[in-house]
């Protein structure tokens, strides 16, 4: 039950762009998992649903360090231009 769950938010989540895309998996899977939590024997799909979670933790956290990399490397001065 839980699995098909966790395809359709992948699928209505696939059009758009990875920060988004993560951000919508997480408060899906949040949804989820507090919803889950509620009823008993639902441990495996909590457990299920918390490896997605890390999984989209670790796509944001790798998504934070590459623009944080990116942005350091670029060291051209900004100028303000008053636009």
């Amino acid at each position: 039950m839980v699995e098909p769950l966790i395809q359709l938010c992948t699928m209505s989540a696939s059009k758009l762009n990875t920060i988004e895309m993560a951000v919508y998996m997480v408060n899906c899977l949040h949804q989820l998992q507090s919803t889950l939590s509620l009823f008993e024997y639902t441990d495996a799909h909590l457990e299920l649903i918390k490896a997605q979670v890390n999984i989209v933790g670790t796509v944001l956290g790798l998504f934070a360090v590459n623009k944080r990399l990116f942005l350091g490397l670029d060291r051209r001065p900004h100028r303000y231009t008053g636009e």
